[in-house]
């Protein structure tokens, strides 16, 4: 996948990957001896493969504690959460709030 970044005033291409590290899990109901808990996103790593000035252009050396600084901006990115989010759904985690509603119609029939 690629991203573009800005650093230092510079617009930089990113090439990651993201890993799924937990699926989402559903919201819990109140029980006699629980007020329940919330259904929680899944949560995902991103591993920077590369930088480069545009898509054509050779990759910038990338020192491991640049590596690490550009992967906690990407994974703060609500676009990338979301990508994060629709891969976990598609790969057969279950969006939690879609999963509490089939929990919530099971109760009642």
């Amino acid at each position: 996948m690629h991203a573009d970044i800005e650093i230092a005033g510079h617009d930089l291409v990113v090439e990651y990957e993201i890993k799924i590290t937990s699926h989402s899990y559903p919201a819990t109901g109140p029980s006699y001896s629980s007020g329940g808990e919330p259904g929680g996103p899944a949560e995902f790593e991103i591993m920077v493969h590369g930088l480069r000035v545009d898509d054509g252009a050779p990759e910038l050396e990338l020192p491991a504690w640049l590596r690490a600084i550009v992967a906690t901006h990407l994974a703060e990115r609500d676009d990338i959460n979301e990508t994060a989010q629709q891969m976990d759904y598609e790969s057969g985690g279950r969006d939690p709030d879609d999963a509490r509603d089939a929990l919530m119609d099971r109760d009642q029939e």
